[in-house]
């Protein structure tokens, strides 16, 4: 998946594929025992330590995660275009992953095990084990594995708030699936936001080599712990070319901890559409820095509810500075839907306060719950489709009426993504007959033609998507 940022560069993730390795493109709970981060801190390294005594120590808590997918065979000079109905063949997936528990919880990049129906970790002593995801979150590109397995090495999470530019680090993966593999460099950058890989960003640059198949293997300090998780790189060739981005400790340990609890992120938002505060916006308003400003909001929401209005400043929220778009929006998301914020505003040459109740940010796929989805789920082609109903709150938001129903994907095999539907995509209909719920896909699907032809409903409109129909 490339996406284009500033100066024609290109954002690529780094899960690889194993088999065409060097040519791949797409770049308040109780507390949990055993917690992954219990406190963050920033521990200087100890007088002496050199960067073979870090590697040394923490390389054994670095893992290789292989996935397995279905996917079409490729193409032959005898059938170029594939008519002759060439087997599909099985494809491998490849990244990385760090122990943060001895209990066998791994934290790794969602874009990693996304596609994956069948998930392998491989220690650093060769030991192989199934690995299932107990939770992801895909706004900020992290999954949390767990493998059957007890005493296992782990790292520790440092404090990546404390970090400055210029420090050394390391990376670590399987680059390209050659083996476990050491890079070193410096932190060049924090805070790198709208670079266009996830919702969040909230990024740290370095330099330190990444390739594919770092995705999801860590960023170090030389006191040996966890200041980040690779993600991607940008560039203009496919290749490495000096900016790596990973995932800081801080959101990385926040997001962890809540999908170990909850199983999924609630995520809060203001419900209204800002734009950072520039200097010459600041002095049109007459307005102190930083901060954003409140372009539009809808007629109805918690927003106007509380009084702001189009053009306010939103200088601060819970008493401490908005310093850009991506700030406001990451602070919100992580204070949870229902949480209670207040907020500095400047309105008419004086600061205002308010107390708002934040919304639900909503994942569509995150509304059904496993239960609904082992209730409702139906096999379909290779590894199978899984649907769910489509809960109403969704569909009432989206403008529909009960009526209108349809089911929505929940899970999907590999050739199923590539054919185009989408995880969170509503199917309305099968080869022209209404769906309105599991039983209507069941039966249409079971009296369908090879290949099936879907209509589904996504928020930009609906589109037609055929899938063959492949084994069960």
């Amino acid at each position: 998946m490339n996406v284009a940022v500033p100066a024609r560069l290109f954002v690529m993730l780094l899960c690889a594929l194993a088999a065409v390795a060097v040519g791949v493109r797409r770049p308040a709970s109780a507390p949990i025992p055993d917690a992954v981060a219990p406190g963050l801190r920033a521990t200087p390294p100890a007088p002496g330590t050199t960067i073979p005594d870090v590697v040394e120590r923490v390389t054994p808590a670095v893992v290789s995660i292989f996935t397995s997918r279905s996917a079409p065979a490729s193409s032959s000079p005898v059938d170029p275009l594939g008519l002759f109905g060439v087997s599909a063949k099985n494809e491998l997936g490849l990244g990385s992953g760090v122990i943060a528990r001895s209990d066998g919880i791994i934290v790794t990049n969602h874009h990693v095990v996304d596609a994956g129906a069948e998930l392998r970790v491989v220690l650093a002593d060769r030991r192989e084990f199934r690995a299932r995801v107990i939770g992801r979150d895909p706004q900020t590109d992290i999954a949390v594995l767990r493998i059957d397995a007890e005493g296992l090495p782990t790292i520790p999470f440092g404090d990546s708030g404390q970090l400055r530019v210029g420090e050394t680090v390391l990376a670590i993966g399987n680059s390209f699936g050659i083996g476990q593999t050491v890079s070193c460099g410096i932190l060049t950058a924090k805070g790198r936001a709208n670079v266009g890989i996830v919702d969040d960003e909230d990024f740290l640059q370095t330099d330190a080599a990444v390739n594919p198949g770092n995705s999801g293997g860590p960023l170090l300090n030389l006191s040996g712990e966890v200041i980040g998780i690779n993600t991607a790189i940008a560039t203009r060739s496919g290749g490495f070319q000096g900016i790596g981005f990973a995932i800081p400790s801080r959101l990385v340990s926040e997001i962890v901890e809540l999908l170990l609890r909850e199983g999924r992120v609630s995520r809060g938002q203001l419900g209204v559409v800002v734009q950072d505060l520039t200097p010459a916006l600041a002095r049109a308003f007459s307005a102190p820095e930083p901060g954003v400003i409140i372009t539009e909001l809808p007629e109805k929401g918690a927003a106007r509810d509380a009084g702001l209005r189009r053009g306010d400043i939103l200088l601060k929220l819970d008493g401490a500075p908005v310093e850009s778009t991506a700030a406001l929006r990451h602070r919100a998301a992580m204070r949870g839907g229902g949480a209670k914020v207040r907020l500095d505003v400047w309105r008419d040459h004086k600061i205002l306060q308010f107390a708002v109740r934040l919304q639900e940010l909503h994942d569509p796929t995150a509304a059904v719950s496993s239960e609904e989805e082992a209730k409702s789920g139906e096999p379909f082609g290779p590894g199978g489709i899984t649907v769910a109903a489509v809960p109403r709150d969704l569909l009432h938001r989206a403008g529909f009426s009960d009526e209108d129903g349809g089911v929505m994907v929940t899970t999907l095999p590999a050739a199923a993504s590539f054919a185009g539907l989408r995880r969170g995509d509503v199917i309305v209909e099968v080869r022209g007959k209404t769906v309105r719920k599991a039983d209507d896909f069941r039966e249409a699907v079971a009296r369908s033609p090879d290949p099936v032809l879907l209509r589904v409903r996504r928020p930009e409109g609906s589109v037609y998507v055929s899938i063959p129909k492949g084994s069960e």
